[in-house]
């Protein structure tokens, strides 16, 4: 019997995990418009980086996250570079593709990456900081996530932001200011890559053991689940809507202890999420907190642009 102190715990470690990733995933679909299957590619590229520099290489836990943040950021870029100056399906299907090939290498990459076996031991930092090795994870994750979505936040609200904002909305008006959205779709996708690779290096260490079986296409779609449920464009509504899947995902499973469920109980709890994922894009397309607009009055005409504004500096 799992205690509920424990469970909380690991409940909010995996809520710090994924609310890495898909802030990831926004910064790209939510305030850029480019559709990323492939996210789990990042997740992958940073827990098996990170996971052989230091059960491999000897490095420490730190150089093995930054290793895999600029593997990541690598990835990104090499995803990114064939389809910059196509439209949106490409992005979709290259994406998904790299993804793949992602995993099938690490696969067959046996004498380093321990193929379909896997790779043990990996060892856990701050180990010996308090009694309980959970909570002091959890405050290294939580601290991660905090990092990530004031960067994110920043981020939307710069100039910078403002740009990948007006290639979501209209490509050729950024480009009608001299912007060259090419470069910035190549470092919002090497950004978002890096994140990626640093939520792949805590679930790495915290697991202590992976496998390619862990980075399955599935992946991508809780991720993209949590971004429209939570609301794209805006960061606490993503973080709202990975707490909100991960509840489904991770506290159905003990529905089975109390209730007989016909056929695969892994089925039927996606079937549940795919299911709320329709209702939202159906009836609620903003998700559970849409992204904030604000309102400009020219003369008799009012316009309204989103949060941080779209216009071009």
């Amino acid at each position: 019997m799992i205690e509920i102190g424990d469970f909380l715990l690991y409940f909010g470690i995996v809520i710090c995990v994924y609310g890495i990733l898909a802030l990831s995933l926004n910064l790209q679909y939510g305030l850029t418009g480019l559709l990323n299957f492939g996210q789990v590619a990042f997740f992958a590229i940073g827990a098996y980086i990170s996971a052989i520099a230091t059960s491999k290489l000897g490095c420490n836990f730190v150089v093995g996250t930054l290793a895999s943040m600029g593997a990541g950021a690598l990835l990104g870029l090499l995803m990114s570079v064939p389809v910059a100056k196509l439209e949106e399906d490409y992005w979709a299907v290259i994406t998904l593709a790299a993804s793949e090939i992602v995993r099938i290498t690490i696969m067959n990459a046996e004498s380093v990456t321990g193929g379909p076996y896997g790779l043990r031991n990996i060892p856990r930092p701050l180990t010996g900081l308090f009694p309980n090795y959970a909570f002091t994870f959890f405050l290294l994750a939580a601290s991660c996530l905090i990092l990530v979505y004031l960067f994110a936040q920043t981020l939307t609200r710069s100039p910078f932001g403002r740009v990948l904002r007006a290639i979501r909305e209209e490509e050729v008006f950024p480009v009608s200011f001299g912007k060259k959205t090419f470069f910035f779709k190549l470092q919002v996708v090497a950004i978002g890559g890096a994140i990626g690779g640093l939520a792949g290096s805590l679930y790495a260490h915290y697991l202590t053991f992976i496998s390619p079986d862990y980075f399955i296409p599935l992946i991508t779609f809780l991720i993209w689940s949590m971004v429209i449920v939570g609301g794209k464009g805006n960061n606490i509504g993503v973080i709202l809507g990975v707490v909100a899947i991960e509840l489904i995902y991770v506290s159905s499973r003990f529905i089975k202890d109390y209730v007989t469920l016909p056929g695969s109980f892994e089925g039927i709890r996606l079937l549940l999420i795919g299911l709320i994922l329709i209702l939202f894009v159906r009836f609620r397309k903003d998700g559970l907190i849409s992204e904030k607009k604000r309102s400009y009055r020219i003369g008799e005409q009012e316009l309204t642009a989103p949060a941080g504004d779209s216009v071009v500096r």
